[in-house]
């Protein structure tokens, strides 16, 4: 019989890629992970509501983990965090917010990340598929369990827009991409996924776009489209939409190395669609305003980057080299409010997040977010939102057992 400790200690040993043993909220073993930090159970509840197994995804830190889920076992195994590129400064304090630990743990946690191995989204899939042949017997192909199927449109438009890729093969033929170009930047610039899978989707009932050749293969002609379209999403829509632009590069990165494992035109295809709707759903979660300058813009990205830390305005001022006075009325002016109301907006969003998705006390919360006393953080809680931290966790938490969804 498989003792399920020493798998976990050899696969760690052989793959460097941590792993735990999990059954409903129980911490049975694990292998790899950074001391004091157990399997998270919203990240878990996020995996078990795919209805699948394997199951992946990605956090907010880009750090990508995998659920598997032995038959006739009352254990789960994760799998992760591993990160398709190197790991920075911004991932790391992407992975202490995601994880509420302390600005105090930045030295262990980054001791932790940059001894993971790299992987690809590909190659994690592989794995994921590899250890579900182990234990349940099952070959599943990775385009088929993996996003092929999972999404209403995607056939129809990976296939308009594999078809179209290489039709336009004459000289001289007239480039006609520009204007449809431009309205799905606009839909992804303003995070407006819903209008972004709608126009895709009326794309694929027009006539097809004229395109200059890029390569002398269908496969290689896809794939430059895909890297030259990555790239423009990215520098042209998504940092302007207010996404941190460390975070946006490294996105880049990994869809360019992701998109060259691909050995098919459908799967380039519905990689490229799965790389736009991923920008736009990123950008809808950071929104900025139309306009926003690139000094206002490093606020905002240094505020939300710090967020467990005591920041201020003296720190902001500096972190950008400005006066204090010069950052405080340009801050005002392109974001409507003060630097001070802002911290205290985005560290009111992360507790939500925190009560919402984890069974952390009050008191863990509030120093988390370096509040100085519980009592503090409750009364600047309900000036926002109306609600006291209990009574928002009781009327919006998706952590009750009772709402958690199992495989």
């Amino acid at each position: 019989m498989l003792q399920i400790s020493e798998f976990c200690d050899l696969f760690y040993a052989s793959h460097y890629v941590p792993i735990a043993c999990c059954s409903g909220d129980t911490l049975l073993y694990s292998a790899g992970y950074l001391q004091g930090l157990s399997a998270p159970s919203a990240l878990i509840a996020t995996l078990r509501s795919q209805y699948r197994t394997p199951a992946v995804t990605t956090t907010a830190s880009s750090g990508m983990y995998g659920l598997i889920c032995p038959k006739d076992e009352d254990y789960e195994l994760l799998l992760g965090p591993v990160y398709g590129s190197q790991v920075t400064s911004e991932t790391m304090h992407a992975f202490l917010r995601e994880n509420a630990l302390p600005a105090g743990k930045l030295d262990e946690v980054s001791q932790f990340l940059s001894n993971l191995p790299q992987y690809t989204y590909h190659h994690f899939l592989y794995l994921l598929l590899y250890l579900e042949l182990v234990f349940n017997g099952e070959a599943k192909s990775a385009v088929e369990h993996f996003g092929v199927d999972d999404m209403k449109y995607e056939r129809a438009i990976a296939k308009h827009h594999a078809s179209n890729s290489y039709d336009s093969r004459e000289e001289g033929s007239q480039h006609g991409t520009y204007t449809f170009e431009q309205q799905m930047l606009n839909y992804i610039r303003h995070g407006e996924t819903a209008q972004l899978k709608s126009f895709l989707l009326s794309a694929t009932r027009k006539e097809p776009l004229r395109e200059g050749r890029l390569a002398d293969t269908p496969l290689r002609q896809i794939k430059n489209r895909f890297i030259g379209t990555v790239a423009l999403v990215g520098k042209t829509a998504a940092i302007p939409g207010g996404l941190d632009v460390e975070q946006t590069y490294q996105l880049i990165d990994h869809y360019t190395v992701e998109c060259e494992q691909m050995t098919s035109i459908d799967a380039v295809s519905t990689l490229q669609y799965n790389m736009l709707i991923d920008f736009s759903d990123r950008v809808a979660a950071c929104q900025l305003p139309e306009g926003i300058s690139r000094e206002v813009h490093s606020c905002v990205q240094f505020i939300w980057n710090h967020i467990n830390e005591p920041i201020g305005l003296p720190d902001i001022a500096s972190h950008i080299g400005r006066s204090k006075s010069y950052i405080t009325t340009r801050f005002a002016q392109e974001m409507h409010t003060s630097i001070a109301a802002y911290i205290t907006k985005c560290k009111t969003q992360e507790a939500k997040n925190l009560l919402r998705h984890t069974d952390k006390p009050l008191s863990e919360i509030a120093s988390y977010l370096s509040f100085s006393t519980q009592s503090y953080f409750q009364k600047v809680f309900k000036q926002q939102t109306g609600l006291t931290p209990l009574q928002y966790r009781k009327t919006g938490s998706h952590f009750k057992k009772e709402e958690r969804m199992s495989i």
